[in-house]
């Protein structure tokens, strides 16, 4: 799913990309799967370089930083996380690497800080919730509720996700009247419920995939809310519905026998 999120949410303006990502589980699904959907969505798109790096043993990026830059990519596309993607990013801003930095994970926590200013407008990210989507809504609820959250806590709010996992559990529990795992399960099919932003999210019941809005962001000095007293926040720039990230499956919730 982050993987056709990245790919929806690029500018019809970028026509030739460059994938780095970790060479472990989640890594090669990233690499594998932003080829399936750079193929189905934008065949319009040329993968002009790939690289799969050990997981956290680089330590000096510039040799890719000198292969991204030759093969003339407009957009560099990773799911790289921490380390990985802190001294990437680092080593090709202070190369004066030209490019565009489209992330799954560059808003976890301590990231934004360590890529600073010169991420502005250049780094983006995959995200189910991020602090400034009221205010781009002219929403007043969500403001605030992100300015009372900001006011306890020294972190950003980025957890959509985990926001409708917990409303989840919770509306199950009150639905089957239990806590018991397997009736939690089966309670869960077909409870519909807004996430943080107010959109939609439910799960599908064959596999229990949570269906919900993810948003394509840039980091900007353009926003309300920054992040991590950076000066710069996410800002939207592609909002990705449920139903296009509705995507098949051959999964099956093994059910109790009567």
């Amino acid at each position: 799913m982050q993987s056709e999120i990245m790919v929806r949410a690029l500018p019809k303006t970028v026509t030739k990309v460059y994938l780095i990502n970790q060479d472990y589980l989640f890594g090669q699904s990233a690499q594998r799967d932003l080829k399936i959907y750079l193929a189905k969505l934008r065949p319009d798109i040329q993968i002009v370089g790939e690289e799969m790096i050990p997981l956290g043993k680089i330590r000096d990026f510039s040799s890719y930083i000198t292969k991204i830059k030759s093969s003339g990519a407009q957009a560099l596309l990773t799911g790289n996380w921490g380390p990985d993607l802190i001294l990437l990013i680092k080593a090709g801003m202070d190369s004066g690497l030209a490019i565009d930095y489209n992330t799954m994970l560059g808003h976890l926590a301590g990231t934004p800080t360590a890529i600073g200013p010169g991420g502005d407008g250049r780094v983006h990210s995959v995200i189910s919730f991020h602090e400034n989507i009221g205010a781009e809504a002219g929403n007043s609820k969500i403001n605030a509720w992100v300015e009372s959250f900001r006011k306890t806590h020294d972190f950003d709010f980025i957890f959509g996700d985990r926001y409708v996992a917990v409303e989840l559990i919770a509306a199950a529990i009150n639905k089957a009247g239990s806590t018991d795992p397997m009736q939690l399960a089966l309670a869960m099919e077909g409870i519909k419920l807004t996430d943080a932003a107010g959109q939609e999210a439910t799960l599908r019941p064959e596999d229990h995939q949570v269906l919900m809005t993810y948003y394509g962001t840039t980091f900007s000095k353009d926003v309300k809310y920054d992040s991590e007293k950076t000066g710069l926040g996410w800002k939207t720039a592609a909002i990705i519905k449920a139903a296009d990230l509705n995507q098949p499956t051959t999964c099956r919730m093994k059910r109790p026998s009567s």
